[in-house]
């Protein structure tokens, strides 16, 4: 119930929300969360990798690779609504992204 004042009167009116409209909002939040996590992950190894190995970086053909990798997973992402299967390409298209 949620007080409502009207005039010189409090009046009581009830405050409906929805369940599933809360809930679904804490799924699209966790796989936001988890989705945004897996990137950062991926870019920071990604990252790690190309300062451990400098060449990698340089390499025309690398760059190329990067560059369809990170295509190629973030086409795929609309073709699942599998959590699991979104942390696995995010996490690639971050370390993909890194070496661009």
């Amino acid at each position: 119930m949620v007080g409502v004042v009207l005039g010189d009167e409090l009046e009581s009116v009830p405050l409906e929300i929805p369940s599933t409209s809360t809930s679904a909002r804490c799924v699209a939040s966790a796989i936001a969360l988890s989705s945004s996590t897996a990137n950062f992950i991926g870019y920071l190894a990604g990252a790690l990798v190309s300062i451990a190995t400098p060449a990698v970086v340089r390499s025309a053909a690398a760059l190329r690779c990067s560059l369809v990798v990170l295509v190629l997973t973030l086409a795929l992402m609309p073709v699942t609504h599998d959590g699991a299967a979104w942390f696995g390409l995010r996490l690639t298209a971050g370390a993909a992204s890194a070496l661009v």
